[in-house]
């Protein structure tokens, strides 16, 4: 089964939205995650025709391994990208408040945020 343009597209209507809250769990900041989600998306899709696997399944395990090394990049480059984007005077399109709390409703970010802040606190002291 081919990884043609259509099929990708069905599989990120189907995905995205966990996806996201895939990376909002990671990151707690859901424009982040947005952008996150994109870069992913439009990885695979540009080396679509290199995918060798055939089921669905393969290619989420493939996309959320894509995913992976985004987040990993991410968090090396974070603070260094951050001063040169401000440096550059480089804005991000501000979220709605809607739209940042629906994503925080997609992850499930309260509950979790709720049980981890004290874990947290705690390991960083």
């Amino acid at each position: 089964m081919s990884l043609d343009a259509d099929r990708f597209a069905r599989l990120y209507g189907s995905h995205a939205e966990e996806m996201l809250a895939f990376f909002v769990r990671r990151t707690y900041d859901p424009e982040v995650s947005m952008d996150l989600v994109a870069e992913t998306f439009a990885a695979g899709f540009a080396d679509r025709r290199r995918f060798r696997g055939s089921s669905d399944g393969e290619v989420l395990a493939w996309l959320y391994a894509i995913a992976r090394h985004r987040l990993a990049d991410y968090l090396r480059r974070g603070a260094i990208e951050g001063r040169a984007l401000r440096r550059l005077g480089f804005q991000r399109r501000m979220m709605s408040d809607a739209e940042y709390e629906r994503i925080e409703e997609l992850a499930g970010l309260d509950g979790l945020r709720d049980a981890l802040d004290p874990r947290m606190r705690r390991m960083v002291r």
